[in-house]
């Protein structure tokens, strides 16, 4: 069976106890409640121990308010709290939201399901975030360690997802990425022949281009890139890579330079062995 940590912050004694028998109701996990009647007492308490929730009353002999919530979210900031209030305040509700609680109950209006199912929920919500800040970080791992360039961009060209990579090379930080164009990225000659990939690639589902990419220093290197078309949020986005295939490009030149100098020496030889009088041919 599961065990779950609650800390209960509430200095009225009748509701405290009303608590601790509404939350021994919730069979199906084994709960270890810890009760604290003071800010300072659930300071202590943070301090010596994980919860996985708090239970609040704002009104607490040290404390009154939203600053009661505030001095706990900032004890424990990734804790979910589920402030449980005299006060039934809308307005108090959704600014108590605002400041990081998980939920508002007002005691008048709560029972033991509702409160049962309220930290429940609120557990299951902060295990779901913590695991995917977990796939976030284990996906930004993965782009920044790939050897080339990754990127995501949309329609209207701007910029959503890139690799350390693409900063590196062009010596570019967040902040001015994204406003740069990516056409803004490449040699002039080269920006038509971009345009026109991209549009394709939204178009045609998939594309890809060499081109050459400026560098920081001003210089250029030659680069594969091949992108496909995906959808986030229901956009169609762009999500690609760019290899440095600067090294292949210069040796099919020096290959073709190298080849081009064959042949002009074959047919010269050829050409001497047509008009040479040694070879008998006059």
């Amino acid at each position: 069976m599961e065990t779950v940590r609650v800390l209960v912050v509430e200095d009225n004694a009748a509701d405290a106890l009303w608590i601790k028998e509404t939350l021994e109701d919730i069979g199906s996990i084994r709960l270890l409640v810890a009760y604290a009647t003071t800010v300072a007492e659930a300071k202590e308490s943070l301090e010596r121990e994980k919860f996985d929730a708090l239970v609040l009353d704002l009104g607490l002999p040290d404390s009154q308010g939203l600053e009661t919530l505030i001095q706990l979210r900032t004890a424990a900031p990734t804790t979910p709290i589920v402030v449980l209030s005299e006060l039934d305040d809308r307005t108090l509700a959704r600014e108590a939201m605002r400041l990081g609680a998980q939920d508002y109950l007002p005691k008048d209006k709560c029972n033991g399901f509702i409160l049962s199912r309220s930290i429940n929920y609120v557990i299951e919500r902060r295990r779901t975030e913590e695991a995917l800040l977990r796939e976030k970080s284990f996906s930004d791992i993965i782009v920044d360690v790939l050897p080339g360039i990754f990127y995501i961009f949309d329609e209207q060209g701007n910029l959503l997802r890139w690799n350390k990579n693409l900063e590196r090379i062009t010596r570019d930080s967040g902040r001015e990425i994204n406003s740069i164009s990516p056409s803004d990225f490449f040699a002039p000659d080269d920006r038509t022949r971009v345009e026109e990939a991209l549009q394709r690639g939204f178009s045609e589902g998939k594309t890809s281009l060499e081109a050459e990419l400026t560098l920081s220093n001003g210089d250029r290197a030659h680069y594969l890139f091949t992108a496909k078309r995906i959808f986030l949020y229901d956009k169609p986005c762009l999500l690609g890579v760019g290899i440095d295939i600067s090294t292949r490009v210069r040796a099919e030149a020096e290959a073709r330079k190298t080849q081009e100098r064959l042949d002009l020496a074959l047919n010269g030889a050829d050409l001497g062995l047509w008009i040479s009088p040694q070879a008998g041919l006059w």
